[in-house]
Formats: C-alpha cells, structure tokens, sequence
C-alpha cells in the first residue's frame, strides 16, 4: 500500500483535535483555579504512529549436505547467498485509538503524577517487502519479509508547568510494552527436474519491553474535562527471531533422493522504535 508522509497523518491528527474540541465546548465554564489538576482522571486518545526503523537483517546458516549429492555444498552457498541480506520493508504510518488513567498532584505552579495507556491494533504497522533475484540460467528466489506492532502500552511519569491556570505544558517518560510480529516467506526454485523448490515460512510473536520519552500540552476546561495532545518517542530494542529452514528435495532418479538436497536455517533481526503524535480527551475525578 502506499506510504503516508507523517505531515498527512499530522495533519488527520489535527482534524480529530477540532472534533475533540467540538465535542468539549458544551462543557466549558468559567477559568478553573486552585488545585483544580489535582486528582484522577481517565481518558480517550487517537492518533498516528510511524516506525523509525524500517529494516530486517537476513543471516543464513548451513546445518545439513546431502553427502550424496557432491555439489550440495555449491547449491546451499548460492540460495543462502540470494536470500541473506537487508531488506527495507519502508516507514509505514497507522492509526490507532486507545485510553488512558493517571493521577495528578499539584504543588503551586507544577502538576507532576503518573499516566498509563494502551491503544492500538497495529500501532507500528511494518510494509512488507518482496525481493526476486533470478541470475541468468538457474535460480529464482523470492523473500518477502514483514514487521509489525500489533499493541503498545505505557507506564510513565509526567512533570509540567502551568503556564496559566488552566494551560499545563509537560514532559513524560517511563516504561513502554508492546506485542510485536516477524514474518518471513522464501520460495526458491532451480531449473533442475531432480531438484524441488525450497520453501520456508515462518511468524515470530513476542511481548517486548522498552522505553518512552516525550512531552505535551494540556488545557484544563470547565465541568472536569481537559483536551490535550502530546508526542512520544518509544524505543522496543532489537529483536532476533527464526525465520525458518530452506530443505529443496532431491526427487527421484537423482542420488540421494528423498532427502534435502541442504538445508540453510534463516535468522532474521529487526528493532521495534517508532514515533507517536495523538489528542485525547481527559475527565478529572476532582
């Protein structure tokens, strides 16, 4: 699918402010004063992601040679050489709506506290990429590669300034978690009539644990409701996974037949670190 630059997703991010706006306006009232920030709340965001990293290593290994066969060593060497490499499966951008609880303490001029959220599905949505390699007389092979977060979830601190009563700038930071997917697809084929194609498919789930920094703005409204938006930078560390084996079959009428001709085991690696710009609408519990 087509990507989608961060300005058109900051700019659809906007539009949800005005309709969040919209949709707090009948509850606004008079300039809220005092300890009005102190207290629970609970709340409502949506917004935009994009991955900032955006490849998948490929390593390929040999484990096993047909001892039949006295060029095994030769076919593994070239489908392990067009299979391993980088592939850049391309920033993609998503949309995702959640919710959120946090607890705020104000001393004077500062509001500081905690918040935690989870919002997705597909919060780091990962293109995939499709690379065929076919030289001039033999092989074709085929990678298709993917990446994704299917959720992500934050635990953080929050200390700002208010920079009037009702108007809260702040920073953020803490623990992030997210549920994370790796796919990968080979299919190589050799022009041999005694040689099958050599597939491998493999998907790799995790639940990773990472962290997240930013910081946002907050305006406090009448009738215990807030309308704020803020930006996070989370971070999920590299993830290493097994992307399968590649066993093309020795057919009948060939030495060693009903055996793999070789078999390469593929290892793939890829970091899970993105962006996130959103809204949200808070109710205050004071």
């Amino acid at each position: 699918m087509p990507a989608t630059s961060p300005f058109r997703a900051i700019g659809l991010i906007a539009c949800s402010a005005g309709a969040l706006a919209a949709f707090s306006v009948a509850a606004m009232a008079q300039e809220p004063a005092g300890s009005a920030w102190q207290g629970a709340y609970a709340g409502l965001v949506v917004g935009g992601t994009w991955n900032s990293h955006d490849t998948t290593d490929i390593s390929t290994t040999t484990s096993a040679l047909n001892p039949l066969e006295p060029f095994a060593n030769v076919f593994a060497d070239i489908y392990a050489s067009q299979t391993s490499g980088k592939y850049v499966s391309g920033k993609g951008t998503n949309f995702f709506a959640g919710g959120k609880l946090g607890y705020n303490w104000q001393l004077g001029g500062f509001v500081t506290g905690f918040e935690t959220d989870l919002q997705g599905p597909g919060a780091d949505p990962g293109r995939p990429y499709q690379s065929t390699f076919t030289p001039a007389w033999t092989y074709t092979t085929t990678t298709t590669i993917s990446h994704s977060v299917d959720y992500l979830g934050t635990l953080r601190g929050r200390l700002g300034m208010l920079l009037s009563p009702s108007l809260l700038m702040y920073g953020t930071g803490g623990l992030a978690y997210a549920g994370t997917t790796s796919r990968v697809d080979v299919s190589q084929t050799i022009n041999l009539s005694t040689i099958d194609n050599g597939v491998s498919s493999a998907k790799s789930t995790s639940t990773r644990v990472g962290w997240t920094l930013g910081g946002g703005i907050e305006w406090l409204l009448g009738a215990n409701w807030s309308l704020g938006g803020d930006y996070l930078y989370y971070d999920l560390g590299k993830e290493r996974f097994s992307a399968g084996s590649v066993a093309p079959m020795v057919l009948p009428n060939a030495a060693g037949q009903g055996a793999p001709l070789f078999v390469n085991d593929l290892t793939g690696s890829t970091r899970f670190n993105g962006q996130i710009l959103r809204v949200g609408v808070n109710y205050h519990f004071n």
